[in-house]
C-alpha cells in the first residue's frame, strides 16, 4: 500500500497579508462609520474625555496620534487643546470629507518604518487599538516612548484576547483561537494591552504608569448604557474582523470554514452571549526621578571611565560597580544624554545643583 500523500502545510500569513485584512478608511464609507462610532463610544464611556485619565491639567504644545483612522480623536484633541499643534498619522489617507481644525495636520506614515519625528518633541502621544496590529510592537512602543518630552504623556489603549477564549461560546473560542494564531504568524500580539505596563517599566523612562482595565461584555444584559454601547461597537469590530480574516484563514488551510465563521458571528449576536473582551488603557508620565536616577548613574559611569575621570575625584568610590549603567558609549551619545540630564534635573531642584556642580562642568563632551 503506497504511503498517504501528506497534506500541504497551511500557508504562512505575514504582516503584509495580515494588514491587508484591515480595511482602510479613505474609500470605505462603512469603515469610516464604524471607526467614528468606535471613537464616539469610547468618548462617551470616558465621559467626554480623550482617554480614561484626566487631562484637564495638561498644557501640551504638541500632540501626536498614531494610527489615527478617521482622525476623530485627533480632531477632538485639537479642539480640547486649541493652543497645541496636533499631528495625526496613519498608513491610509483621511476620509476626503474630513475637515481639519487649523491647529491639526495629517501625515501618511507607516509605523513599521522610521518615524519622521525628533526625539522628545511631543507632550502627548496617543494610540488606540494600533499596537495590537503591529509586528514587534514592543520595539515600536520603545521608539514611540522616545518621542515624548520629559514630563509628557504616552497614552496607549489595546485589548487582550485571553478573556474571549475564557468567556466565549464554543464557536467564538474556536474562531478566536485561530485568529490568535494569525496574529502571531504576522508578528503581532493579540494580548498587547496587558503588556503595556511591563514594557514601559522596562525602559526606565517613566516615573508614573497608570493602567485601567475595562471588561467589555459583547452581549448579555448590560445595565450601564455607556458600557453597552462600547460592547456593541467592539462586537461589530470583532465580527467584521472574523469575517475578513476567517475567509483568508479558510483559504490558507488554517482550520476554519465559512460555516465556522458564520456560527461565530451568529453566536456573538445571541441574547445569551457571554463573551467578554478586556481592554487596557495605559497612561505613562515621562521623565521622573526614576529616569533621572538611572540617567545620572549612566552619566557618572561613563565619565568615571573616560580619560578625564581624574577631574572628578572620589566619584568611583560612590558608584555601585554592579550598576547596569557601567558601559561606555560614543561621545555624541554622551553629549545628547548630558543635555537631556540637565532638562530632567529641572524637574528636581535638589538634584539640579548636584548634577551641574559635580558632573556637567567637568565634562569635556559638553558643547
Amino acid at each position: 500500500m503506497p504511503p498517504a500523500t501528506p497534506l500541504p502545510a497551511p500557508e504562512r500569513i505575514d504582516s503584509e497579508v495580515y494588514l491587508e485584512l484591515l480595511p482602510g478608511v479613505s474609500d470605505n464609507e462603512n469603515e469610516v462609520a464604524r471607526l467614528n462610532a468606535m471613537h464616539n463610544a469610547f468618548h462617551e464611556y470616558f465621559k467626554g474625555g480623550l482617554c480614561a485619565f484626566k487631562l484637564k491639567n495638561e498644557r501640551p504644545q504638541r500632540v501626536l496620534e498614531l494610527g489615527c483612522g478617521t482622525g476623530a480623536w485627533a480632531v477632538q484633541a485639537a479642539i480640547e487643546f486649541p493652543e497645541a499643534q496636533v499631528v495625526a498619522v496613519d498608513i491610509s489617507p483621511l476620509p476626503a470629507h474630513r475637515v481639519l481644525p487649523d491647529n491639526m495636520n495629517f501625515q501618511l506614515v507607516d509605523l513599521r518604518a522610521d518615524l519622521p519625528f525628533e526625539r522628545e518633541s511631543f507632550d502627548i502621544v496617543h494610540a488606540r487599538m494600533v499596537m495590537m496590529h503591529i509586528p514587534n510592537a514592543k520595539h515600536l512602543i520603545t521608539r514611540v516612548a522616545q518621542l515624548v518630552k520629559p514630563g509628557g504623556l504616552l497614552i496607549l489603549h489595546d485589548p487582550a484576547s485571553k478573556t474571549l477564549l475564557e468567556t466565549g461560546g464554543p464557536a467564538v473560542r474556536h474562531c478566536v483561537k485561530e485568529l490568535v494564531e494569525l496574529w502571531k504568524m504576522s508578528g503581532a500580539d493579540p494580548d498587547m494591552g496587558e503588556k503595556f505596563q511591563s514594557i514601559l517599566a522596562e525602559t526606565g523612562w517613566f516615573s508614573e504608569i497608570q493602567v485601567e482595565k475595562i471588561a467589555i461584555p459583547l452581549g448579555g444584559c448590560i445595565h450601564d448604557e455607556r458600557l453597552y454601547k462600547l460592547g456593541l461597537i467592539n462586537k461589530v469590530f470583532l465580527q467584521r474582523f472574523i469575517m475578513a480574516a476567517g475567509a483568508r484563514l479558510a483559504a490558507a488551510g488554517h482550520g476554519l470554514t465559512e460555516e465556522m465563521v458564520q456560527s461565530c458571528v451568529e453566536e456573538l449576536d445571541q441574547v445569551g452571549c457571554t463573551a467578554v473582551w478586556d481592554f487596557y488603557s495605559c497612561a505613562a508620565r515621562r521623565g521622573g526621578l526614576a529616569e533621572l536616577h538611572h540617567e545620572m548613574w549612566r552619566f557618572v559611569a561613563e565619565h568615571c571611565n573616560d580619560r578625564n575621570a581624574t577631574k572628578m575625584p572620589g566619584m568611583t568610590k560612590i558608584m555601585p560597580s554592579a550598576h547596569p549603567a557601567l558601559q561606555l558609549t560614543s561621545g555624541a551619545e554622551k553629549l545628547g544624554r548630558s543635555r537631556r540630564l540637565g532638562t530632567l534635573a529641572g524637574h528636581c531642584n535638589a538634584l539640579q545643583t548636584f548634577l551641574y556642580q559635580a558632573f556637567i562642568p567637568h565634562s569635556t563632551c559638553i558643547a
